[in-house]
């Protein structure tokens, strides 16, 4: 299988839950001296306050024959059970080789999710900018509410 670039984009909620889960998992099977969190083997990682982007660059993402990639889609899938929104998304070399996944909680708190600009490769500069943005904005606005 060729390698793949991926992005998730998760709330830090969710980011928090997704790594409880894969942790959880690995520590249940501890046996199995082949599963590692590939969370802590992510190749970017940019959070704001509310929501953080993570990827891999030229991994091997095949979900059906990589247990640690199937863990993380697993998780992924927990996310939802548990009213978590997420965005997933792969990008293989060939122009069809493409996967994309989401899911949108009601939680307000989980809503408006950014989405990667894609144009055939990530754009990560982007969301980092917006999440750089939306942080600056949540440590200004607490300032406004400094009393003396």
């Amino acid at each position: 299988m060729a390698k793949s670039n991926v992005r998730i984009v998760t709330s830090i909620e969710g980011y928090k839950k997704l790594k409880e889960y894969i942790d959880n998992y690995i520590k249940e099977h501890s046996g199995n001296k082949d599963l590692i969190n590939l969370l802590d083997k992510i190749d970017l990682k940019y959070e704001s306050n509310r929501q953080c982007y993570l990827g891999w660059n030229d991994y091997n993402w095949n979900q059906y024959s990589n247990e640690n990639v199937e863990l993380v889609m697993n998780g992924l899938f927990e996310l939802i059970d548990n009213n978590y929104s997420y965005r997933f998304y792969r990008l293989g070399r060939e122009n069809d080789d493409y996967e994309e996944y989401h899911f949108d909680s009601t939680l307000e708190s989980e809503k408006n999710l950014e989405y990667p600009n894609i144009t055939r490769e990530f754009d990560d500069r982007y969301i980092c900018d917006i999440l750089h943005r939306e942080k600056q904005n949540a440590d200004l606005s607490k300032d406004d509410f400094d009393y003396e």
